[in-house]
């Protein structure tokens, strides 16, 4: 599977990190234990639940 095709899931900026450094794209949640995580400046995309992150697929918008 190409980079391209692929999606990471975490719950760090160190798992955001990682895919960026892949050339992958990511999601994270904050539901994962780490609820004050960020949401500038990471890579990818930051969900609160598993419910925002379905709309995010849904959206199909991911970068």
């Amino acid at each position: 599977m190409a980079a391209e095709e692929t999606l990471m899931m975490g719950d760090t900026e160190y798992d955001a990190e990682a895919a960026r450094k892949a050339g992958v794209r990511c999601v994270l949640l904050r539901c994962g234990g780490n609820e004050e995580l960020p949401g500038v400046n990471l890579p990818g995309e930051v969900c609160d639940d598993p419910a925002a992150l379905l709309v995010v697929l849904e959206r199909g918008d991911l970068a």
